[in-house]
């Protein structure tokens, strides 16, 4: 079979509904493997790498992604986006581990901040929601609801020092 050019590549691609020429292109020209269910590798134009399982000519599977700023995501892959259990490490220091759904952290998961901060609990689309169990470096824990990444709700803060503030909490603030 000849090598087909990257205008061909794209428009079968295009073709196929994985992506708009201009967003992404072929690294060395693996068209079968990239086409075909199986492993390859894709680099966007943006400079973002998956390399990984691939079915229908999306990530589909597990995988690895790196988008151009540095950061990683590897695990779960459905139908091109990150879903199912997956490790996500920012360039900065944090990183989560836990459940995707379409692309965002939602379920239960880990967050580590670069501060060292430890938040365990509920996800959705991408922020502390739900019950969970924040753990400060300066030896803090909050323990409770929390409502888009805030302190939210019924919860218990024990203090390092050993003080203890249990009620009603908003925006991180206790109320009673």
């Amino acid at each position: 079979m000849p090598a087909l050019s990257e205008d061909e590549i794209s428009r079968t691609l295009t073709d196929i509904g994985f992506f708009d020429k201009k967003e992404a292109s072929i690294v060395k020209n693996e068209i079968i493997e990239f086409i075909s269910n199986g492993k390859g590798k894709i680099t966007f134009a943006n400079g973002d790498i998956y390399e990984g399982d691939i079915a229908n000519g999306k990530p589909h599977g597990k995988g690895k992604q790196t988008d151009n700023l540095g950061n990683i995501y590897e695990g779960d892959f459905f139908d091109g986006k990150w879903h199912g259990k997956g490790k996500r490490t920012y360039r900065e220091g944090d990183s989560y581990e836990g459940d995707f759904v379409n692309g965002e952290k939602t379920g239960k998961g880990k967050y580590i901040l670069t501060n060292n901060d430890v938040y365990t609990g509920d996800f959705f689309e991408g922020d502390f929601h739900g019950r969970g169990k924040k753990t400060f470096s300066n030896g803090n824990v909050y323990e409770g609801d929390f409502k888009r990444n805030f302190q939210t709700g019924k919860g218990k803060m024990i203090y390092a020092d050993g003080r203890v503030l249990e009620g009603n909490w908003e925006e991180d603030d206790f109320i009673d």
